[in-house]
């Protein structure tokens, strides 16, 4: 068995615990929301072949006090990881999609016309693990359990010596 970890420090991120089982096929799929590291967690982070944390900056028009926010959570996850001893590297968003999505966020295109990464990444996740619960009480898709998972399938990838 073999685990991988994939982090989306955002205000709305989540961590993505993924287990395979026998011949790579994913055995489970667990989400912790938000910055939080329970023991049950820093157990996995521990075991991970590698953990990917989304490597994050500041964007256009994105408030002061959002931003200090998300550079604390990344400090906080930087620390974390440190502290466990884990194998982690960041990767950019577009390189984790460009890898994982593989050409499928081309064909999702927003009301302008444009890429939307978020719905091809949600779409792909939804049609590969069906049983990852990427949905809220209210049944609302979780953007940062989705981009998670991305991340930990990324891990798995790096890991195969795939980018």
């Amino acid at each position: 068995m073999a685990t991988f970890i994939g982090i989306d420090p955002g205000a709305t991120g989540a961590t993505c615990v993924l287990v395979e089982g026998e011949n790579e096929e994913p055995e489970r799929v667990t989400f912790f929301d938000g910055v939080t590291c329970p023991p049950e967690l820093q157990t996995e982070i521990k075991a991970a072949k590698l953990v990917i944390l989304e490597e994050v900056h500041s964007m256009p028009k994105q408030g002061v006090r959002s931003m200090f926010t998300f550079g604390r959570n990344v400090g906080f996850w930087e620390g974390a990881l440190h502290v466990l001893k884990a194998r982690w590297e960041t990767a950019r968003p577009q390189d984790w999609q460009k890898a994982v999505l593989d050409g499928h966020a081309k064909r999702i295109k927003n009301d302008k016309g444009r890429v939307d990464s978020k719905k091809a990444a949600k779409d792909w996740v939804s049609r590969l693990f069906p049983f990852a619960p990427i949905r809220g009480p209210k049944g609302g898709v979780k953007d940062g359990r989705v981009d998670a998972l991305c991340l930990a399938v990324f891990a798995r990838m790096r890991t195969r010596g795939g980018d």
